[in-house]
């Protein structure tokens, strides 16, 4: 089940939260040296979380490293580490010479080109689990419905499912605003479905989320990673919009500085942005291609939220996001 998540007074209600703490977009060069440290500012070593690292500068697959699975549960320097990838269905396995280790603020490389090659470009995502923002769960399925424990404390807004034991099987996707009847996949373009084997019909709340029976997400003896996103006000909102052929504002009451959006109703890529990168910027979360850069964009941020047209304003397309809230 989930590890601890870390409250260490996080809270999106009273007080707030600082965003700095819990989230980080950073790019960086790689040099192909071991022991190299990638400075981000988020502790993923003490709090735990993800890691979503991507090369930029040439096609290559998207690694996730998270907290539970990583290290085994440890936090040690090891030339070793499990990963999971966006975007393919294989299960998690072990790359050599790749993440070393979390860091109290980052983590450090190894020379793997995957996260470190010499001369290439990376973004890396850093989500730390906390109360009210992010959380890793890990489970084993039984082939029957079951409820699964959270700790967001909060409304859940999307959560991504990937079974890490052996075998081929796509990611599960689940959104607020699709609710517990529709499924995406992450590693594929394909619209929502509608299956109770996913998610059995259930709304998932503030403690627990439920899956179905198919082998995806829920078929016996397997083990399975969740990553949650939360939803509130303050620091990340996960909802939905309509296409009208024309300029769509999409009003989240703050600046957003990272956004996932995905065409939900038709098949389209699961698009990437975030404000290091810089307007236009964007890659697939589904797809091993280098970043793309579009001189007329189709996500622009703006002070209350983002502009959407183009791919993302077609009349009679819905669509689902994830936005974070940039730094004050």
């Amino acid at each position: 089940m989930s590890n601890t998540a870390m409250m260490m007074g996080l809270s999106s209600g009273a007080g707030g939260v600082d965003v700095a703490d819990v989230f980080s977009t950073t790019l960086y060069t790689g040099n192909a040296t071991a022991d190299t440290k990638i400075t981000t500012g988020v502790d993923l070593q003490t709090n735990g979380g993800l890691l979503w690292t991507k090369k930029r500068s040439a096609s290559a697959d998207h690694y996730l490293w998270d907290s539970i699975n990583a290290f085994d549960g440890g936090t040690s320097t090891t030339y070793s580490s499990k990963r999971i990838k966006s975007n393919e269905n294989d299960a998690m396995s072990t790359e050599a010479n790749a993440l070393m280790s979390f860091e109290t603020d980052g983590f450090v490389a190894s020379t793997n080109g995957a996260i470190n090659g010499n001369g290439s470009t990376y973004v890396s995502w850093s989500f730390l689990q906390a109360s009210k923002f992010f959380d890793v769960v890990q489970y084993s399925g039984t082939g029957a419905a079951q409820a699964i424990s959270h700790n967001l404390n909060n409304e859940v807004g999307m959560i991504l499912i990937k079974q890490t034991s052996s075998g081929l099987a796509d990611w599960s996707v689940y959104h607020r605003s699709l609710g517990g009847t529709k499924s995406l996949r992450l590693d594929d373009t394909r619209a929502s479905v509608t299956n109770n084997g996913y998610f059995a019909d259930t709304d998932a709340t503030s403690t627990e989320f439920t899956v179905g029976g198919l082998g995806d997400i829920n078929g016996s003896g397997s083990t399975y990673v969740a990553y949650l996103f939360a939803h509130n006000e303050d620091l990340i909102q996960c909802g939905s919009f309509s296409g009208n052929d024309a300029t769509v504002n999409v009003t989240l009451g703050f600046q957003p500085q990272f956004i996932i959006v995905k065409n939900s109703n038709t098949a389209g890529n699961w698009n990437l942005y975030d404000s290091e990168r810089g307007a236009g910027a964007y890659l697939f979360a589904d797809a091993t291609q280098q970043e793309y850069t579009d001189s007329s964009p189709d996500i622009v941020f703006n002070s209350t939220g983002f502009d959407a047209s183009g791919n993302f304003g077609v009349n009679g397309r819905d669509y689902i996001y994830v936005a974070i809230k940039a730094e004050d």
